[in-house]
């Protein structure tokens, strides 16, 4: 059996953030609320967060810092995987990604707000999403300000939480079970 690598964005493989990434990330919990929160989006919660992000200039400077602070290493490369996965559940058209750098792919969903294909409101709810995802894994934890964070998430944060969903909870009554089922399936032994 060969294991699929997660080292180049949206070339297969396991898409998410990994297990040793997360746990050592102080925003790794947030992280695991917003792919339950993504997983349970309506579409009046996609709306609300539109609406709330409004028309902001410091939005678009601060998340491409965010995006050139992360550089090209590990975190930026499985970021960019998973925006590839984000942008094919909200429909948003895609470039070929294959050898692409992250930070480009990363960019990618930013650039789509000069086209008029998609209604700007499901687009700047969308694009929320993106930069909560952005916010919580890139922004500075240890600055003094928490500015870019508190700007790219509060539309997530407003519109999303609290959510009956949790990590913990995602699956129901049996998601513990479920949980150690798929920790189970990720770590088969070598063959």
């Amino acid at each position: 059996m060969t294991r699929m690598s997660s080292s180049r964005p949206g070339a297969g493989g396991r898409d998410d953030l990994g297990a040793r990434l997360l746990a050592a990330h102080p925003r790794g919990e947030q992280w695991r609320q917003l792919d339950v929160t993504v997983a349970n989006l309506t579409i009046s919660q996609l709306l609300r967060m539109g609406e709330l992000t409004g028309p902001d200039d410091r939005r678009a400077a601060r998340r491409a810092r965010l995006i050139e602070d992360l550089g090209e290493g590990e975190l930026a490369k499985r970021l960019g995987s998973r925006w590839v996965r984000w942008a094919a559940t909200f429909g948003l058209p895609q470039p070929a990604n294959v050898g692409r750098p992250a930070a480009e792919i990363l960019r990618h969903p930013y650039t789509l707000t000069d086209t008029d294909d998609l209604p700007a409101a499901y687009l700047a709810g969308v694009l929320a999403v993106f930069d909560a995802g952005l916010a919580i894994i890139a922004a500075p934890t240890q600055d003094t300000s928490t500015a870019a964070y508190e700007l790219l998430t509060g539309p997530w944060r407003r519109a999303c939480l609290p959510s009956r969903f949790t990590p913990t909870t995602a699956y129901g009554p049996h998601t513990q079970p479920a949980l150690a089922l798929l920790r189970h399936a990720r770590s088969p032994p070598p063959p």
